[in-house]
């Protein structure tokens, strides 16, 4: 734990010299994360995104962190821009699917669900 703080401690002095820093953002948000701050991973991984707004990646990782929260339309949206940059990113269908079920879309989930197992 005491290495995450000393992470967040010396990436957030990267930022300050240098805040277009966008893996600085993301290791910051991983450690912050890992500490359990999963709102503060939120706003970095935001921050980087908004730097890269092309990391496929970023806007799966972020939706993770909102379905954890509770966040589940959010989750949706960042599942649903990695794969509009991604189309053949798996796991974002597959995540997708079951934050999908979990707001009561049960044909999308479906749907996600064949496509996470490469049927479509």
């Amino acid at each position: 734990m005491k290495e995450y703080k000393n992470s967040i401690k010396e990436l957030t002095k990267a930022l300050d010299h240098d805040p277009q820093n966008a893996y600085a953002y993301i290791y910051r948000a991983k450690s912050l994360a890992r500490l359990g701050n999963s709102h503060s991973a939120i706003e970095d991984y935001t921050q980087a995104l908004r730097i890269n707004p092309l990391y496929s990646d970023l806007y799966y990782v972020r939706g993770l962190l909102w379905f954890e929260i509770g966040e589940l339309s959010e989750a949706v949206e960042d599942y649903s821009q990695a794969i509009d940059l991604n189309p053949s990113f798996l796991d974002a269908y597959g995540t997708r699917s079951i934050a999908r079920l979990a707001v009561g879309d049960y044909e999308g989930s479906m749907e996600d669900l064949q496509k996470s197992r490469g049927v479509l």
